[in-house]
């Protein structure tokens, strides 16, 4: 089938234009598209919370206590609480009395920054005492 580009509309040519360059979402209205998106994201962490979920099951961490942590986690900030539940858990099986069947990993986020004020603040308090 040919087609002559000479006969067609504009707004047909748009057309045409957008489905070759958005494929079917260009004909979707935006909440279809938020809540594909939606969706998505609903799909990506709940593959990250699986997989997640596999190597804590090993260490005896229970994930489902609180998967928004564990979902909200950095991949490096994870390994760095895998690494660190593992020595624990490795340090208290050679303990003998204090093997631990469950480990409580506690939630690790960076502290707050404070500004100069709250710091000067905070040092003058010590100083006079009132801390």
């Amino acid at each position: 089938m040919e087609l002559d580009l000479k006969q067609l509309t504009t707004p047909q040519l748009l057309a045409i234009r957008r489905v070759l360059t958005d494929g079917d979402v260009a004909f979707a209205s935006k909440t279809e598209t938020a809540e594909l998106k939606e969706l998505r994201e609903y799909k990506t962490r709940n593959e990250i919370l699986n997989e997640r979920r596999a190597i804590l099951t090993n260490l005896g961490i229970n994930i489902d206590e609180d998967p928004e942590y564990w979902s909200g986690l950095s991949d490096s900030m994870f390994d760095f609480v895998v690494r660190t539940a593992h020595r624990l858990a490795t340090r208290c099986q050679g303990q003998g009395s204090a093997k631990a069947e469950y480990i409580k990993v506690p939630q690790i986020t960076a502290p707050q920054r404070k500004n100069a004020f709250d710091t000067a603040l905070r040092g003058l308090q010590e100083r006079r005492g009132d801390c």
